[in-house]
């Protein structure tokens, strides 16, 4: 596990969640008389090698005890006793030792009941598969960050068998039970909080999974807030502020999409107004025409003329002459003849239009600058998401060829947790 672990279940309404696991192990140069001495504030002996471990000056040490099962001897609830029968029963000179349970605690609820938390986690999760806890709970550094209230739970990694250890017990190392502890402390934390009327909630799942954009933060333990309160960067503190400057620049690129797509979702709004509007303005016009049709007078019938009455045949005319001017009409002065009102040949001017001008004409007329916009917004919109992407991948390709290449980092490491305390968080 690397030093500074990642964060999930921060933001909002969301206390922090943390849950890591990792291995105590021998080849690592440490020891478990050593590292329960340093999380109980104790003085154990190793009698194995005759080294003696003091932490008796150890500050904020709030909360220890060993918690076992019931056919567990009474001597295992002796913390040095304990530890030191699990030296001894490890041979090998890479042997692991013991499983090291490290909790985020709410900083929300009172301390008597983030020691009850604890408790009732590890009597439900690791005492009651047979292991052996040895549970301590630590107030946060003066120095420090006020809410990193948290626990170490050393756990025996071997079956109990009558008076000692039995053989391993290799399901407790199954990554699938890592994920069911993460699972249950998130329950266990959002129960307590519920139970206290505390809106805040907690969840084990990645940011990604929580569908969240962005990048974990680190878990700083207090060796590393006590060197930040003296002066000193350190990787886990340099890595942090790294983080926290990417998310910063993320959250500004997220709030101007947001924008561009709420300034989208505006003209979309107004060009459906528009069609709607259109639709409407043809409806009336069709109206219109018809009633214009409607209020046309129908022409009478004309009668048909009835047959005159038999008469006497007139005269023949007294020469051809006569009769020829007879047969021919006479021809009419076109200038007395009346105008019809559908005669468009007319010379009478007609009268200006006093109606307004057709709406259709101008939302289509402003249809294409609406497009242009729209285009222009989702043009504009695609850049910024490219510009956010390319910064976020190189601000990662920055840190991870800086972590790559020792000789480029001008930052401390932070130390570890004292004297045989070893692989505290830095």
């Amino acid at each position: 596990r690397h030093p500074c672990s990642p964060l999930s279940g921060h933001g909002d309404g969301m206390a922090i969640f943390h849950l890591s696991a990792r291995v105590v192990k021998r080849s690592g140069g440490r020891s478990a008389t050593a590292s329960a001495a340093y999380r109980a504030g104790e003085e154990i002996a190793d009698e194995r090698t005759g080294q003696r471990f003091d932490y008796t000056r150890r500050h904020g040490v709030v909360h220890a005890e060993i918690m076992a099962p019931d056919n567990a001897p009474a001597w295992m609830h002796d913390r040095a006793q304990l530890w030191n029968a699990v030296e001894k029963v490890e041979k090998r000179k890479d042997a692991q030792l013991a499983r090291e349970i490290e909790l985020a605690l709410p900083h929300e609820l009172p301390p008597a009941q983030r020691v009850e938390l604890v408790r009732s986690f590890v009597a439900a999760e690791f005492v009651a598969q047979g292991m052996i806890a040895d549970v301590a709970i630590h107030a946060p550094g003066k120095r420090g960050d006020q809410r990193n209230a948290h626990a170490h739970i050393m756990l025996t990694m071997r079956e109990l068998t009558g008076a000692g250890f039995g053989k391993k017990a290799r399901g407790w190392n199954d990554n699938d039970q890592l994920a069911h502890w993460r699972e249950a402390w998130a329950e266990h934390v959002n129960s307590a909080l519920a139970r206290e009327g505390i809106d805040a909630r907690v969840d084990h799942r990645s940011l990604a999974a929580q569908g969240i954009d962005r990048e974990p933060g680190t878990h700083q333990g207090p060796a590393v807030a006590e060197m930040t309160a003296r002066g000193e960067v350190t990787d886990c503190a340099a890595t942090a502020a790294a983080i926290a400057e990417r998310n910063a620049a993320r959250d500004q690129l997220t709030a101007e999409l947001a924008q561009l797509a709420a300034q989208i979702a505006a003209l979309e709004i107004e060009e459906a107004d528009q069609v709607s509007a259109t639709v409407q303005a043809r409806a009336d016009v069709a109206g219109n025409d018809n009633a214009m049709t409607d209020d046309q007078p129908t022409p009478a019938p004309t009668e048909q003329p009835k047959a005159p009455p038999e008469t006497l045949a007139p005269a023949e005319p007294a020469n051809a002459a006569a009769a020829l001017s007879a047969e021919k009409p006479e021809a009419a002065d076109p200038r007395d003849a009346p105008q019809s009102r559908y005669d468009h040949t007319a010379t009478t001017a007609a009268p200006e239009s006093t109606t307004e001008p057709d709406p259709r004409a101008r939302i289509e007329a402003e249809a294409p600058h609406q497009a242009e916009r729209q285009a222009d917004l989702l043009a504009q919109m695609e850049r910024q998401k490219l510009a956010r992407d390319a910064f976020i991948e190189a601000q990662r390709a920055d840190a991870e060829k800086a972590r790559a290449d020792p000789s480029q980092q001008t930052t401390a490491r932070g130390g570890g947790g004292g004297r045989g305390g070893g692989g505290h968080s830095r």
